[in-house]
């Protein structure tokens, strides 16, 4: 009789930690592709920062929230067991760092097409630069078919100069 119900409750019990297992594992799974995608941010933004030396200064900030957030991450791991609570955080810290990411990626792209634009005023001042290099060369051939001239009618003065 006894045996028999406490058996009972504890299959009851047994059954009752079953899906609570079950919420930790899925929990765990979470927070360890959280981990694995902010890896992931880490790496890209480790590729990224050559490229983006002229933007330092922010680039440092970002790259300081990242790593607090891989930090977070790692804590969340450790505190998994203990609460779900901890999977809604991981999925705000990771959508922040998404948009961060995202933020960068702008960056990026802002910086290479102000360089493009760059790129174009040089060409187009190095164009500039050789019409003028043209323009000065013609004037330079007029100047100087000038003074060959001039020379020329020296020459004549002095021939009928001499001749008188």
């Amino acid at each position: 009789g006894k045996h028999a119900q406490m058996g009972e409750r504890l299959q009851a019990l047994v059954g009752d930690f079953k899906p609570l297992a079950q919420d930790v594992k899925v929990v765990q799974n979470l927070v360890g592709k959280f981990s694995l995608e902010l890896q992931g941010l880490c790496d890209r933004q480790k590729e990224v920062a050559p490229e983006l030396q002229g933007m330092n200064s922010k680039m440092e900030l970002l790259n300081d929230r990242t790593v607090r957030l891989v930090e977070q991450a790692q804590s969340l791991t450790d505190q998994v067991a203990q609460t779900a609570t901890t999977a809604q955080e991981a999925a705000k810290g990771m959508e922040d760092a998404k948009a961060q990411s995202a933020q960068a990626d702008q960056r990026l792209n802002e910086s290479a097409a102000r360089a493009a634009e760059l790129e174009t005023a040089a060409i187009q001042r190095d164009r500039e630069v050789a019409d003028l290099a043209l323009e000065a060369q013609s004037a330079n051939d007029q100047l100087l078919h000038t003074k060959l001239k001039a020379e020329a009618t020296d020459g004549q003065l002095i021939e009928a100069f001499l001749q008188l």
